[in-house]
């Protein structure tokens, strides 16, 4: 459902018989934020033209594009605060950490640390554009490089769009 309203969705289901039943689908964008370099947000059909190197690919988390300085944080427990617009790499977050990284431009992780409720509570709180499951996130990326992150694509480009 996520993917046909290109946009995150709280779904109520039942089960029965072995068969999935969707009685109700709500979307998660109303916490969204217009940032200031992009004019038509949210337009996810943004395509990078060839000079954009895509450096990373992963699952999209959250719809929305941002540009910044990555951090690579190894355990989000130590991180006391993030500078605005900070690109934040890391292995996994988890929900009690969500009202340190709202400040972050975005996040990058290499696990797949969200699903059910706390899908809901981080777009709820943070509600920042975010890829997980990020294979070679930390490896890759470098403190200080410049990316852009494509929530709504769930792809990493080396530079500014």
């Amino acid at each position: 459902l996520e993917e046909y309203f290109r946009y995150p969705q709280e779904i109520k289901f039942a089960i029965n018989k072995n068969k999935i039943y969707i009685l109700e689908t709500k979307s998660l964008l109303k916490n969204i934020k217009k940032p200031l370099f992009y004019d038509n947000f949210p337009d996810f059909n943004h395509k990078p033209t060839a000079s954009h190197a895509i450096l990373l690919k992963g699952v999209s988390n959250f719809p929305g594009i941002a540009t910044g300085q990555v951090m690579i944080v190894s355990d989000l427990k130590k991180l006391k605060s993030v500078f605005p617009g900070t690109i934040i790499v890391t292995s996994t977050i988890s929900p009690n950490l969500f009202s340190v990284i709202k400040k972050a431009g975005g996040i990058i992780a290499e696990n797949m640390p969200l699903s059910g409720y706390n899908k809901i509570l981080y777009s709820n709180i943070v509600a920042k554009p975010s890829i997980f499951s990020v294979k070679n996130a930390i490896r890759i990326l470098h403190n200080g490089n410049v990316v852009t992150v494509d929530g709504g694509r769930g792809e990493i480009y080396k530079g500014g769009l």
